[in-house]
This record gives structure tokens, C-alpha cells and sequence, in this order.
């Protein structure tokens, strides 16, 4: 099963969104990616990385908090082509 969801920070009067695909079952961070826009693009490329990384896994689990970014028709899209 793998979690993801997406934080901001402020550097240099800049805020910087990271988005993180977790594993719970390592409880290890998988993949992130880091965008000054809290995007589906961003999302999208993090978990297609995750989702290589990790030898393209069958019968994943996801969740996410189901933000705007992660229910779009662009992520649900690939999210169902990995099935």
C-alpha cells in the first residue's frame, strides 16, 4: 500500500511544494517531487517514478487525501493504465 500527499515550504520568500509517495509497508519515502505549483503534473510524475522504481508493483493500493490533484481525470487516467 502506498500513501501520498503534498506540503509546502517557503524558501527565500518562494513557497516550494513537495509532493511524497510513501511505501507503509517499509515506511520508507519512494519518490517526491518538487514544484513551485501544487499541480496534477507534479503528482503524476511522482508517482509514475515510484511506480518504476519499484518494478511497476500489481495490485497496488493507493491513498491519497483525494485533493484536487489526485482525483483529476490526467492522474486517475494513469493510476488506471498500471492495472
Amino acid at each position: 500500500m502506498w500513501v501520498s500527499d503534498t506540503t509546502y515550504v517557503m524558501v527565500n520568500k518562494t513557497f516550494y511544494y513537495i509532493c511524497v509517495m510513501i511505501d507503509l509497508f517499509s515506511r520508507k519515502v519512494i519518490s517526491y517531487e518538487v514544484s513551485t505549483y501544487n499541480n496534477t503534473t507534479q503528482s503524476k510524475e511522482a508517482f509514475k517514478q515510484a511506480f518504476q522504481e519499484r518494478d511497476r508493483p500489481q495490485n497496488l493500493i493507493f491513498h491519497s487525501d483525494q485533493g484536487s490533484q489526485y482525483v483529476s481525470y490526467e492522474f486517475v487516467n494513469i493510476f488506471r493504465k498500471t492495472k
